[in-house]
């Protein structure tokens, strides 16, 4: 097994124990809405559309939620995003309406290792 094979291996086991977040799922970083993508490596921030590789061993996940963004916002977790961080999040090539992406999972909040 290859490096690039075991990271791979090592991301989905913390994926099916519920220690991190699935690729597309939303989470807040240190106070900020972002969403995982390229094999849990990366995370896009919703606020700034940049893109930043993640350690998620260097972060400790204060809240696990594991629902909808919808009902994340409508309980007062976090608040109404605005229509340019919609726009950041990926759901489905051919999703026009932005309700749909409001359907994403809400892993959690994380905040780095101190």
């Amino acid at each position: 097994m290859n490096d690039a094979e075991a990271e791979n291996l090592e991301y989905f086991e913390q994926v099916e124990t519920g220690k991190i977040p699935h690729v597309l799922d939303i989470v807040t970083i240190d106070g900020r809405l972002a969403q995982v993508s390229a094999a849990g490596r990366h995370v896009r921030f919703l606020d700034s559309g940049s893109v930043e590789e993640i350690n998620w061993n260097n972060y400790e996940l204060e809240d696990r939620v594991n629902i909808a963004l919808r009902y994340v916002i409508e309980k007062g977790k976090i608040p109404p995003l605005r229509e340019s961080e919609i726009a950041q999040i990926h759901w489905d090539e051919d999703a026009t309406d932005p309700n749909l992406k409001l359907e994403c999972k809400y892993f959690g909040a994380f905040r780095r290792k101190k």
